[in-house]
């Protein structure tokens, strides 16, 4: 083989060798996921630079919406954890689909009203959102980006973006508010999923989200008859799950309406007795394991207790937990009283609290700091208090509660069993007398 054919082959080979190292490089660099090199560290989260259609726009007829940005988004971002302020979604929140796709950046969009087939489309520096089947003639629409988008260098935007549009001759501006509770826990309920929907089409769905309060407000809504349901969304996957408390109530919207929802479980079983647990020979603690009836009331028949031999004992009344709980504390508050000796100073009071100073703010500039909203309603009672009309002996028992009506109407009957154990032996206090010590002989 000559010199000169065994000079080309070597170049090449050595032209093969350098082009490989290119791509294998290129490929490296396209696959690592950190900060890109060069210019100055960036620091800023992606801003909006653009929105089609325009906000307050009318007459659309656009078949999607189209959030651009001043730089490169990542397109799996995900939601903002919603703790301590708890901040609300807005009137987002109606239906989210990613077609399949395993990014949550699906997760950071919201359509109101929606059905829950629209499509998220990541698009480098901009986010396309487009309903399967185009909007709907003559309808308000709002579209949300939730806090959490961020770049490819980790700098999140932590502020909502909302456009708001209509494909009619004007926007809607009725609005449904109003607050949530989880109604058997006795206290308002953060971050709840609220929805509206007519009775004529169910799939167009107006939502939003409680504030860190329970309070919340569905806004561009057009004067109707309406459906309107909130739920404990514990999963976040925006669907009433079984055991998760709701609530619904049908309204019919002019303007403005507010209303309050009470959520609860809504099941076809009855309350049942979760746990017996004695307080002392003459009293019984009973928790069923779900809200009972507001308008239950026991009476002599409701319980029988029964001894190992199927003999009854004779049961007093039946009064909720938390009034029997108030009363031992208020006949202990007694007895401390009156055994306090004559000539014993008066306890020193507390100093009041302050009073936050005016124009105080909460965690976000702007924003004041709303009490949290009280129940209207009696809270459904669990925990029930059983007096005995005489001490009862330590053993097994049996307890039979019958007719108990839950909050959705079914009326059920449940026992269990329980062991009252002896108490305890009394301590001896008698001082023990130690021998003298004596020094060694």
């Amino acid at each position: 083989m000559s010199r000169r054919r065994i000079g080309q082959r070597a170049q090449v080979a050595t032209v093969s060798a350098v082009a490989i190292a290119v791509v294998v490089l290129s490929l490296s660099a396209c696959a690592s996921p950190g900060t890109p090199p060069g210019g100055p560290p960036d620091k800023e989260a992606p801003q909006l630079v653009a929105v089609t259609p325009d906000t307050n726009s009318l007459n659309v007829r656009a078949r999607s919406v189209i959030f651009r940005f001043d730089e490169v988004v990542n397109e799996r971002s995900s939601p903002l954890a919603r703790a301590g302020g708890g901040q609300s979604v807005g009137n987002a929140g109606g239906s989210i689909g990613n077609n399949g796709n395993s990014s949550t950046l699906a997760s950071l969009v919201a359509v109101s009203p929606g059905d829950g087939r629209e499509r998220v489309i990541w698009r480098r520096d901009a986010i396309e959102v487009e309903p399967r089947n185009g909007f709907r003639a003559n309808t308000t629409y709002r579209v949300t980006i939730v806090p959490g988008l961020g770049d490819l260098r980790g700098n999140v935007l932590d502020e909502r973006i909302d456009v708001v549009f209509s494909t009619g001759a004007a926007n809607s501006v009725s609005t449904i508010g109003g607050r949530i509770f989880d109604w058997v826990e006795a206290k308002n309920a953060p971050n709840a999923r609220v929805e509206v929907f007519t009775a004529t089409d169910t799939l167009l769905r107006w939502s939003t989200s409680a504030d860190s309060t329970g309070r919340f407000v569905v806004r561009d809504l057009a004067p109707n008859t309406y459906h309107l349901r909130g739920w404990l969304d514990a999963n976040s996957n925006r669907v009433i799950d079984p055991r998760e408390p709701f609530d619904s109530a049908t309204v019919t919207l002019d303007t403005t309406l507010t209303t309050d929802l009470y959520a609860f479980e809504h099941d076809t079983i009855g309350p049942r007795i979760e746990s017996l647990d004695p307080i002392d020979s003459t009293a019984l603690r009973l928790t069923f394991d779900r809200g009972v009836d507001v308008a239950w009331s026991p009476d002599s028949s409701t319980l029988v207790l029964m001894r190992p031999d199927s003999s009854t004992v004779a049961v007093g009344v039946m009064i909720p937990a938390v009034r029997f709980d108030s009363l031992v504390a208020a006949a202990r508050k007694a007895v401390a009283a009156d055994s306090a000796p004559p000539d014993s100073a008066p306890p020193t009071a507390a100093p009041p609290t302050p009073a936050p100073p005016t124009g105080f703010r909460s965690g976000r500039p702007g924003l004041d700091t709303p009490p949290p909203p009280k129940l209207d309603r009696p809270v459904p009672i669990q925990s029930w208090v059983v007096r005995f009309d005489t001490p009862i002996r330590p053993g097994e028992y049996r307890v039979k509660v019958r007719a108990v009506r839950g909050l959705t109407g079914v009326v059920k009957g449940s026992e269990r069993e329980f062991r009252l154990r002896p108490p305890p032996p009394p301590r001896d206090t008698t001082a023990i007398t130690k021998p003298e010590s004596r020094p060694p002989a």
